[in-house]
């Protein structure tokens, strides 16, 4: 069986900073200079959404064993 990803909930930026456990604006930051998570811009108002299978790519990808880099 496979996952769906299309199944999973849209959150807000809010929502999804509280899961990543940082403030709205870091993420606003991240994404403004392309090194946040993927996310997705809904209709034509541009609302940002996000995937949680996406956040948690994210966090993957930003892992590191070095300290101070």
């Amino acid at each position: 069986m496979t996952d769906n990803i299309f199944n999973e909930p849209l959150l807000t930026t809010r929502d999804a900073a509280n899961f990543l456990g940082v403030s709205d604006s870091c993420l606003q930051r991240h994404r403004w200079a392309g090194t946040g998570p993927i996310f997705i811009r809904l209709g034509r108002n541009g609302l940002i959404r996000y995937r949680p299978c996406d956040l948690d790519a994210w966090l993957i990808r930003c892992r590191s064993t070095r300290v101070g880099g």
